[in-house]
């Protein structure tokens, strides 16, 4: 009989008996658990109101100083016609006065993010603020 036939034979058969051990599953099912926990983003959501306009036809009259925010395709923005970013933008409307209107105006293919920002910057300057939506634009 050879050597490696002997070995064959001595060889318990434990094999039935062996145990899966669902420790290391655990620990990264915990560890993925925790990661995606701290990856997340956990912001505060808060309400806009807007208000939609009918199709009356009829034109409301507007107090107060009228100003118009136009959004560019290229991440710009203008304010009456000057160019100013997020920052500048959010100072000239706090120094704006309080019964002034704003008519924010996106160009064709920015994000609706963007305009619902101009909006959320107005109401914490306490301006009313108008959104412009033309589905003619492309």
């Amino acid at each position: 009989m050879s050597l490696a036939a002997s070995r064959r034979l001595a060889r318990p058969s434990n094999s039935s008996h062996a145990r899966i051990s669902l420790t290391p599953l655990i620990d990264v099912i915990f560890i993925l658990l925790i990661f995606f926990m701290l990856a997340s983003r956990l912001s505060a959501w808060h309400d806009i109101d807007i208000a939609i306009a009918s199709d009356s036809g009829t034109p409301q009259q507007v107090t107060g100083d009228l100003h118009r925010v136009s959004l560019l395709g290229d991440g710009g923005m203008l304010l009456d016609g000057e160019a100013l970013n997020a920052d500048m933008l959010a100072a000239r409307l706090a120094s704006l006065p309080k019964d002034a209107r704003l008519i924010v105006d996106p160009a064709a293919g920015v994000r609706l993010e963007r305009a619902i920002g101009v909006l959320d910057m107005a109401g914490k300057a306490g301006i009313a603020a108008s959104l412009v939506a033309d589905e003619g634009k492309s």
